[in-house]
This record gives structure tokens, sequence and C-alpha cells, in this order.
């Protein structure tokens, strides 16, 4: 029998997300004409009925828009954040409250908060190819696992996850970044 759909509570939703985030999102920080700093979240999933309805979700729950698009012969939907406001309001609090686990998610939230808060457009262009520079200092993840784990990886399955059947009756799941 199928279980009932379940509704998350709000700190299920937020771990959740940050797993979303930590699998297939992007923190980016870009210039306009050496000018000022742009600041925009991705979050690029496949196009299914499921993803778009979820990440809608998103967007209603911490702002932003869904889209979708095509890349030569494969559809997605994206989740896109591209307003200041927003940041400040909902992602920021949000992923400090429920830091990402990945080194490459934390290390794009370091960089994109320190812009963010300081958008001075010099130092950007002298930090941006140092972004990841750090890697190695905050391996391993973490010595306890986060109270949100369980939340956050059902998020991370999301985003990375994949169950395949073979050939020889075997099925497997897998998780790749």
């Amino acid at each position: 029998t199928l279980k009932p759909k379940r509704t998350l509570s709000r700190q299920q939703l937020d771990a959740f997300t940050v797993g979303l985030i930590d699998g297939d999102g992007s923190l980016q920080v870009n210039h306009w004409r050496y000018k000022i700093l742009q600041f925009r979240l991705v979050v690029k999933l496949s196009d299914k009925p499921l993803n778009y309805e979820m990440l809608c979700l998103l967007a209603a729950t911490y702002g932003g828009t869904v889209r979708r698009g095509k890349d030569n012969k494969t559809s997605y939907v994206q989740w896109i954040i591209n307003d200041k406001k927003t940041f400040l309001r909902t992602i920021v609090p949000l992923l400090n409250t429920f830091p990402p686990l990945t080194t490459r998610m934390q290390l794009q939230f370091h960089f994109f908060k320190k812009f963010l808060l300081n958008p001075d457009v010099d130092l950007y262009f002298k930090e941006r190819g140092l972004k990841y520079n750090g890697r190695e200092s905050i391996t391993p993840l973490f010595t306890s696992i986060p109270n949100y784990f369980k939340d956050w990886l059902a998020g991370f399955i999301e985003a990375e996850g994949s169950f395949s059947n073979r050939m020889n009756g075997l099925s497997t799941f897998s998780i790749a970044q």
C-alpha cells in the first residue's frame, strides 16, 4: 500500500532544502561590467513533474522563481534567486541555521556571504580565484552527525541519488557528485 502524503515541518523542509542546495545548487557572485556585484542561487534538476512542484514549493517558501529550459536534448527545471533582499531575508539565515555539509558549498557560501555583506568589486577580482583554497582545512566535514542530517540527506539524495535496475535483475542505488 502507498503511504499517505506527508507534510514536512518547517525545520525538515529547511534541512531538506540545504541538502538539495548542497547536491545540485550553486551560489554565485558575478560582476556586471566590472562595476557592481550580482548574487545568484541556482538549483537545476531534471524536468520531471514532481521536481517542478518541489521547486515551486521552495520558491514560494524562500523566494525566487522557477523556470523550465532545455540543454541540447535534456529538459531541466531551475529554481533561481537573484534578489539581494531575498538572500538576506531567507537564504543566508537558512544556511547559517543549517550549515551546508559539503566543502564545495561551505566555501561557496563563505565567499558569497563575504561579498553580499561587503560588495567590494576590487576585492572580488582579487579573491574570486581563491574561493576554494581553504578546502583542505575544513575536512573532515564534521566529527559528529548534525541533528538535521537525515532531512539534509533526503534533499541531497533528491539532487544526487540514483536508482538503477540492472539487466541481471539486481537493483542499485548510488550517490555521486
